[in-house]
């Protein structure tokens, strides 16, 4: 769905940097030569940073608009410009590039502030204006990319927009959608799916490697794994669906790719999740190739 021009040029940087670490070497092809992918990753991120809105600041240099990334297709100009500048962190943009800096004061203005009673989550928290899942997901990657550990006060928005991110899994036990996430608050009952999942897992990860927290060690990566297993469930060896039974169920669809990527995240991609990840590959690469 978000397909425009921006976010392919943001796909590009994101898979090349990041799914060679986290899925088997197979899927790659092998007559792309480093010097060509340095290239492309190259005038990525110089297209990238050309296209940001330029900050607005004070007399005191304190942010008053501007330094995000447009998007012209679904009007997100919040999450476009979160993978923005996880994409350019990834890759040779420096944390103390202005631009990065710029985009980094934006997005801290969509914190929604969190409510902690004796140091136990109660709610609230998250990085989002519209579809918290995808958004508050897009925010995590970035601001975990970006952040110093030692930094106290950014390090606690982090730690509550995971902890937000958590409690808006599926845990309506017996649910298809167990595990899963929707688009915006809390999944309950049959809600939830993997186009959503995605994000809200991707964001997990990339805070827990950033706060210190072993991401395979956690109940949200279990109980991820179990409703990625359920999409599997389709009765086409190396197929993930949307949801468990979904009706129009596409075999080795953009899903399926969800699907390898949440169990990379997991840590399961070479575990418990192995055998539905070959299977997948098996089935996708020939489309790649």
């Amino acid at each position: 769905m978000r397909s425009k021009f921006c976010f392919r040029i943001i796909g590009v940087l994101l898979v090349l940097s990041m799914l060679v670490m986290a899925v088997p070497s197979i899927l790659l092809a092998a007559d792309v030569t480093p010097a060509e992918t340095t290239a492309m990753m190259q005038a990525a991120e110089t297209w990238l940073l050309s296209k940001q809105v330029p900050v607005v600041r004070d007399g005191s240099g304190n942010y008053v608009s501007g330094g995000y990334w447009v998007d012209n297709e679904q009007s997100d100009n919040f999450a476009s410009t979160c993978f923005v500048v996880a994409a350019l962190l990834e890759n040779s943009v420096p944390k103390t590039n202005q631009k990065i800096i710029d985009a980094i004061d934006y997005i801290m203005t969509k914190n929604h502030a969190a409510t902690y009673n004796a140091g136990v989550y109660v709610s609230g928290g998250g990085f989002y204006e519209g579809y918290t899942t995808y958004e508050n997901g897009a925010a995590l990657v970035a601001l975990s990319l970006y952040g110093d550990p030692a930094n106290a006060a950014f390090k606690a928005k982090v730690q509550a927009a995971y902890d937000y991110m958590k409690a808006n899994q599926n845990d309506t036990v017996g649910s298809d959608a167990f595990g899963g996430f929707t688009y915006n608050g809390k999944a309950t009952g049959s809600t939830g799916d993997l186009s959503n999942t995605q994000f809200g897992i991707m964001g997990l990860a990339y805070a827990a490697k950033y706060l210190g927290i072993n991401a395979a060690t956690q109940t949200w990566a279990a109980n991820v794994n179990a409703f990625v297993a359920k999409c599997a469930s389709q009765g086409v060896a190396g197929s993930i669906s949307y949801q468990p039974s979904y009706s129009n169920f596409s075999p080795g669809g953009s899903m399926t790719a969800a699907g390898i990527w949440i169990l990379a995240l997991t840590g399961t991609a070479t575990g418990s999740g192995s055998t539905i990840v070959n299977d997948a590959i098996s089935l996708v690469r020939p489309q790649l190739l």
